[in-house]
């Protein structure tokens, strides 16, 4: 369990007073995190499923994930997942087709901004 909050000399620029992070102990991956407002009420809870698959020659590593984020403030629920509509996951190392494998174009700000054009 990681508990944030902002340097005194920050805390007026934010919305939110603290998150407490329950990170899995072998991944450090974020399983579930509780937001609270500058109150100290909480105010969003949020559940990320991170999957680990097995890749070779690199073992373990981070596969697709689904997320659930409540907003019990503003009554609102957020679903998230990586998968696509067909059900496709995510694709690591050289199950990437080839045509992605381009790291500065799909990896960095200046590549991600020419996509974006």
């Amino acid at each position: 369990m990681v508990d944030v909050r902002h340097i005194p000399s920050e805390q007026a620029r934010s919305c939110y007073g603290k998150r407490i992070i329950y990170e899995d102990s072998q991944t450090h991956y974020a399983l579930w995190e509780d937001v609270y407002d500058k109150n100290m009420q909480c105010w969003k809870t949020g559940l990320l499923a991170q999957r680990i698959v097995n890749v070779r020659p690199l073992g373990g590593v981070p596969g697709a994930f689904a997320s659930t984020a409540w907003d019990f403030e503003n009554r609102h629920l957020t679903n998230a997942s990586t998968q696509s509509k067909g059900g496709r996951d995510v694709l690591v190392d050289g199950d990437v087709p080839v045509e992605y494998r381009n790291f500065v174009a799909y990896s960095t700000p200046s590549g991600l901004a020419e996509i974006m054009r």
